[in-house]
Parts: structure tokens; sequence; C-alpha cells
């Protein structure tokens, strides 16, 4: 850091990142705070200020020469692995400081050499780790450890979906698993889909597995359509957590957006259906970044939250390693989860070369991306154009019937108009009328199970999103597979 920006971190006082020291201190304190540093974000330790005012004293040029000898012996002699530091004199207002500044550790978790101490800094103090998880955790940041490769407890190759994993060998190998030649228990180890034990690995479940939210429940999206621009706000156009595997999770979001955002016309013809209001490669991008590059071992779930001027995607895990918002830009990657990426990149449009926020950044969207460090998660925010933001009639509030009796928002009052043919109105008074709608989604699912819910839309003249909303409450219909290759199922007709 510049002379000028060290001064004024100084003057903010201590910090998480940010370590005063006013002379040497015994051996053991120091090692911890280098440990401590080294094992969070890295940091720096100041010598020659006092730490409880912020007040700089300064060094004498043999005390920057003996502390500089001093803090180098430590960090190689008194710490499991040996850590690599930088420390340079800086002059202040006339007086000599010492700066030791930290790396953030790549070999994680960085112990003392006396008692094996585990340490990390939490806000300007330390804390010593003795919790599993948190290690595991260490272990997963300095990529020692892939939590995707780990089997699921409780799960076996029955909670894997056999036509998935057909259809995924026909596709990347054209010819059937059975093809092989090779038992299907090391066929399945060495796609890593199962482990030794006979265990579903996490990713066998997030790509082959049948309902993985069962085993998984953190990994789904949580999208929510706001009113308003806060997400404090009580008022919403449409909520629903998406689930299943990463590829149908991917194609349930993009159709989220698709139902939520706006299609402009732009000078295209009236019958034309016109465009997302927003760069679908965006959309695409920074999705399949949030399921791909989450962090896997916590608790929490990819969040898609669209408000009326903005559109954000909240991934669990801050950026892995040394990765910076600065370098991703230029198209470096650091895979947190490479059998999630390679498995991407063979089921879905995922290149897994690091270039996909550099694409979501050329699409001409106003883009902003935000390691939040506090929070944990890395998130990406895409603005909507003013003339996109949804007016007052666009909000989802119950209507009333001539009869006083409620009714969903988008469903025609009275008799629906097919194609203007009489013959394929549903006769229905107004309150049988969402009876009606109901069975003739059924029909024409069962006539043609690879009709889209756009299409079913644009037919009976009402929005895509009340077409979606009847069938997810039909109890015998059901999607089977993904995006454009799936269709639909009546599993009562």
């Amino acid at each position: 850091m510049t002379k000028e920006e060290l001064k004024a971190r100084i003057a903010q006082g201590e910090s998480s990142t940010l370590q005063f020291k006013l002379q040497w201190s015994d051996n053991e304190k120091i090692t911890k705070e280098l440990v401590a540093f080294a094992n969070s974000r890295g940091g720096s330790i100041v010598f020659g200020v006092e730490d409880k005012t912020g007040r700089i004293e300064g060094l004498t040029y043999d005390d920057v020469q003996t502390i500089s000898s001093k803090v180098g012996n430590m960090a190689e002699n008194n710490i499991i692995p040996a850590l690599y530091i930088h420390s340079y004199p800086e002059e202040i207002d006339g007086k000599t400081v010492l700066v030791v500044e930290v790396p953030l550790g790549t070999n994680k978790p960085y112990k003392t050499l006396k008692g094996c101490e585990i340490y990390v800094k939490q806000g300007a103090d330390k804390r010593q780790v003795k919790d599993n998880r948190e290690l595991l955790r260490m272990f997963y940041d300095s990529g020692q450890y892939y939590p995707d490769r780990m089997g699921v407890p409780d799960t076996s190759v029955a909670n894997l979906s056999e036509s998935l994993i057909d259809r995924f060998f026909l596709n990347q190998f054209n010819k059937r698993k059975e093809d092989f030649g090779v038992p299907m228990q090391n066929l399945y180890q060495n796609l890593c889909i199962i482990d030794e034990k006979g265990q579903a690995t996490l990713a066998g479940m997030l790509f082959f597995g049948v309902m993985p939210t069962w085993k998984c429940p953190a990994f789904k999206i949580k999208a929510v359509c706001f009113v308003g621009n806060e997400i404090s706000g009580t008022q919403y156009r449409d909520s629903v957590d998406l689930e299943g595997t990463i590829p149908e999770i991917y194609e349930q979001a993009l159709r989220f957006c698709e139902g939520n955002l706006r299609h402009l016309q732009d000078g295209q013809s009236f019958n034309s259906e016109g465009h997302l209001e927003v760069s679908r490669i965006a959309l695409e991008e920074l999705i399949q970044n949030s399921l791909v590059h989450r962090e896997m071992l916590g608790t929490d779930v990819v969040k898609l939250l669209i408000f009326d001027n903005r559109i954000v995607i909240e991934s669990p895990g801050c950026l892995p390693g040394d990765l910076t918002i600065d370098k991703i830009k230029l198209g470096w990657a650091e895979m947190r989860n490479p059998l999630t990426a390679q498995l991407c990149a063979k089921t879905m449009p995922y290149r897994g070369l690091g270039s996909g926020i550099t694409r979501a950044l050329k699409s001409g969207e106003r883009i902003d991306l935000v390691n939040d460090i506090e929070r944990d998660k890395f998130v990406a925010t895409i603005w909507r154009t003013s003339s996109s933001v949804p007016q007052e009639n666009d909000i989802h509030v119950p209507q009333e019937d001539n009869q006083g009796k409620s009714v969903p928002q988008g469903v025609p009052q009275g008799d629906i108009e097919l194609d203007n043919d009489p013959q394929n109105v549903p006769q229905e008074d107004d309150n049988a009328l969402n009876t009606g709608l109901d069975a003739w989604i059924i029909k024409q699912l069962t006539e043609n199970p690879k009709i889209t819910t756009d299409e079913l839309a644009a037919v009976a003249k009402v929005s895509s999103k009340t077409i979606k909303r009847h069938i997810s409450k039909l109890p015998n219909v059901k999607y089977v597979g993904s995006g454009y290759s799936g269709h639909w199922e009546i599993l009562d007709k």
C-alpha cells in the first residue's frame, strides 16, 4: 500500500486486516498473529504504532533491523507450513514504522509450531479454531479438499436417476453405459458420481440425483420477484424455490427471469415475440456462475432476486484464494468445485474457461460485481433500464369477479377465446373458470407433450405466468427432462 493509504488506515484504527504493535513482544504472540492473518484474508502488522490509540511513535534504525529479522524467522521456523511474508520500512510524518505484510495463505490451515494451534482473525482480535467444519473449510479454500467428490451420507446408486445417466452416456460417448463392458459400480466410480463406499457423491446427486434437495437441501435457488426496490418489501409478484438437478435448476431460473422480465419490441413487427429487456447472455453466465462456483460447505442457498430496477444473483461463498473482482474481469479463474465444473461443461452450455464473467460484462449491460467478505457471498447485479421498470398495473393483486369472488390476475373474466374457434373454447361460467382452464391445459399437454408454456399462453391469450401457475397446481402433471429436450407427462389422464 502507498504511504498515503497506510497513514489513512492507521488513522482508522485496527481491523481484521490491520494490527498495530509498538515494539516487538514475545515470539509466541507474534507467531499467533501471523497464523491468524494467513488463515483469514491476509493483512498487515505495523510496528511502531501504539495499538490502543493508533499514535505513531516510530522505530529506530536498529529496531527496524531487529524486528524485520525476528518476524522473518518466526514465519519460516515457528509456523507449519512455513509462511513467506514481506516487510519494509515506511516514513510517516518524520517517523519510521515497519510494515509486515502477511499474504492470504494458499496452504491452509497454518499452525503454530508450539502446540499446533490454529488461529483466525475475528475483527481486530483473533480466536483459536477447534471446530472440524471450520477446518474443512480451510482445506476447501486452499484447494486440498473438494466437497463435490465426497459421498453424501445415507445415499446409494438408488438415489441417482438411471435415465439421466443413460442420456449423459449417449450424449457424451454416443453409446449406452452397458456397451463399455465395465461393471456399473466401476463405471460410476470412474465418473465420480459414487464413492468407494457406494454412496452417491455430492456432484452425482447434483447432476443425476432423484430430487437432490431431499438429501442436499441447500442446493436450490430461492427466486423472488419483488414489488419495488427493497428486499424488506412486503409485496412480491412471484416467489418460488427452484429445485432439481443443476441443469434443471438452471433452466427453471431462466424461465423465472423470462416470466418476470419484460420483452421489448424495439422496432420489431407486432407479431414478433420481442427480446428480453436484459441480455440473455448475461443472465445465463451469471446464473451458471452462481451454481458452479458456489461454496458447498454451508447451508445457504443461491438467491435470484428481481427488483423494479435490478436483478440480483447471490451465490454462497466469497471469491476463493487470492482471486479478486479485477482478476475475474480479466478472465482469471480458480476452480473451487472442479468436478462440478467438469460435469457442467458436459451437460450445460458452460465452457469452464474462466470467461463467463467477461462474456457477461461484454453483453452491454450495466453489471456490478461485489465480493462480500463480511457476508461470505459473491453478488452480481444486473441493472434494468428505466424503460423496463414495471408500472403499477403490473403488480399481481387479487381481483374480484362480478360475484365478489377472488380470481387470479391475468385470467379472463368469462369465456376464453382460442384461435377464434368456438369449438376450442371451454364454455365455463365465472365460478368454474379456473377448472375449465385447467382441463384445457391438460388436454393440450396430452395431445402435444412438447408444447411450451409460452405457446399455451399465446393460444389462450393469457400470460405465461398464469399458465405456469395453473400447471404448478395440477398434481397429475409432470415435466420430465430439462430445457427444450424435455416433455410433459400426464400421470392420470
